[in-house]
């Protein structure tokens, strides 16, 4: 600008913004990807502060029985069965992550329609020194798990009691387990006969035919 108030010229000014532009690309592309984890996961996913829902995935809402927007921004008691089950899971979960920086703990949920289902908890915070800003957890299903459990320590209860002898092998006939009958009626014990092949039990009175064909 000349004197008198003239333009006689133009001053540009430049700045290189391709790395600034390509950060926030990547930044955009992560939060992208990480959202269509957190959405897609074949495993519930949720977000809390101060025990307060704040994000939920899709298969959460599933375990659950509960939609999105009944979720979100409500306490997180209201998944549990008792207000004694949800205080217990909270001092454990809390006082594994400030020992190891994650806590897993089994507890139970309440659904929406009533029933209650077993659940694996793992939780990690956002930052270990501030647990205010909040914790990631996953919930995993295992109530079939446990039912399968519950089935196998009743069969087992069973084969211990009977007065039968009971012996299991792997598929290579070596033996893996006898019950006390077992024991009681060969005279050998679990810890002899476990990892032998059940012809420790030949008496000598037949040929190998007749083991083979047994």
């Amino acid at each position: 600008m000349d004197p008198n108030g003239s333009v006689t010229g133009v001053v540009l000014v430049f700045r290189d913004v391709t790395d600034e532009y390509r950060m926030r690309e990547a930044v955009v592309r992560r939060e992208q990807y990480l959202r269509s984890i957190f959405r897609a996961a074949p495993i519930g996913i949720g977000v809390v502060v101060d025990r307060i829902l704040k994000q939920v995935n899709p298969r959460l809402c599933e375990i659950t029985g509960y939609p999105e927007a009944e979720l979100l921004e409500q306490s997180s008691r209201m998944l549990y069965p008792s207000d004694e089950e949800h205080t217990r899971v909270g001092k454990e979960k809390y006082e594994q992550i400030r020992q190891n920086g994650t806590g897993t703990v089994e507890t139970c949920f309440k659904r929406k329609d009533g029933t209650v289902i077993d659940v694996l908890l793992s939780s990690i915070p956002m930052d270990r020194e501030d647990l205010s800003r909040g914790v990631t957890f996953t919930a995993l299903d295992i109530t079939e798990q446990k039912q399968a459990e519950k089935g196998l320590r009743r069969l087992l209860s069973a084969i211990e009691h009977i007065c039968e002898s009971v012996i299991i092998t792997d598929i290579e006939g070596v033996i893996q387990y006898v019950n006390p009958a077992f024991e009681q009626i060969t005279g050998f014990s679990a810890k002899e006969a476990v990892g032998k092949n059940p012809n420790i039990l030949k008496s000598g009175e037949h040929d190998r035919a007749f083991y083979h064909h047994l």
